[in-house]
């Protein structure tokens, strides 16, 4: 419809994926067939790289860093939540793979789980859509404590609920064990620690229980950084749109 409406503007996209383009191999193949890889594309995309993106630039600022020689872990933590290893500058590896449903625990999604789990229900008569709904809408920290808003589980782990402190100690300690991995990843050399999203940037209760016990990482910065994709999706389409411009302006020369 916008290209009917808007037919002499010139259009845009900028992809949540794209970030992580750059993921090697051995960090992004899964270990599976290999015409199920090629021909299925069957491959660790990864998102939240908007976010990723603007953290780079953003920290680049605070540290007074080139972002090519920026060596970050990040942690985009809301509704959807995933980690990210930044290698000069570069996504190396992170947590959502092919699909969102990757990686750490979530509001709804679950994160890692044994594939047979999905296998198995499938064999007790759960349908396709089940599964999906299972692990998209239904699991996670929903599926846990039977709730999604993180300022109600903390609220009601600070009274004592045990199902809400099991889900805060769960979403908790996926998220340390990745940051562990991806430390050992940049092999100790990681000048920033950063948090973003709704939950990075406005719970400084799970902040301070991620963070704890991490002492011998030798982390040197934490940062908390706004996370403003619109923004950065902005800044992204002026770029292109001047380098557009530019090559016009070559062309007609």
């Amino acid at each position: 419809m916008a290209s009917t409406l808007f037919s002499k503007v010139v259009q845009f996209a900028v992809f949540d994926t794209a970030f992580h383009r750059n993921i090697p191999d051995y960090a992004g193949r899964y270990a599976i067939p290999e015409n199920l890889s090629t021909n299925v594309d069957f491959y660790r995309y990864g998102f939240h790289g908007i976010s990723c993106e603007h953290s780079v630039n953003a920290a680049a600022k605070l540290l007074h860093k080139s972002s090519t020689n920026l060596n970050l872990i990040i942690l985009h933590l809301g509704g959807g939540a995933s980690a990210t290893v930044v290698k000069n500058g570069i996504s190396v590896d992170t947590s959502m793979g092919f699909s969102p449903t990757e990686g750490l625990i979530m509001a709804s999604r679950s994160g890692d789980i044994d594939p047979m789990i999905a296998l198995t229900l499938q064999r007790e008569g759960k349908t396709l859509d089940d599964i999906n709904q299972l692990l998209n809408k239904q699991s996670g920290l929903n599926g846990v404590c039977g709730e999604t808003d993180m300022r109600v589980i903390l609220q009601r782990a600070e009274q004592g609920d045990e199902p809400c402190l099991l889900a805060l100690n769960l979403f908790c300690y996926r998220i340390k064990k990745y940051i562990g991995a991806y430390f050992v990843v940049l092999n100790g050399n990681v000048d920033a620690l950063i948090f973003t999203g709704g939950i990075g940037e406005n719970a400084p209760a799970i902040r301070q229980q991620i963070l704890e016990n991490l002492d011998g990482l030798k982390l040197p910065v934490v940062l908390v950084i706004h996370a403003e994709e619109e923004r950065e999706i902005a800044l992204q389409i002026e770029t292109l749109f001047l380098d557009n411009e530019c090559a016009e302006i070559r062309h007609k020369i």
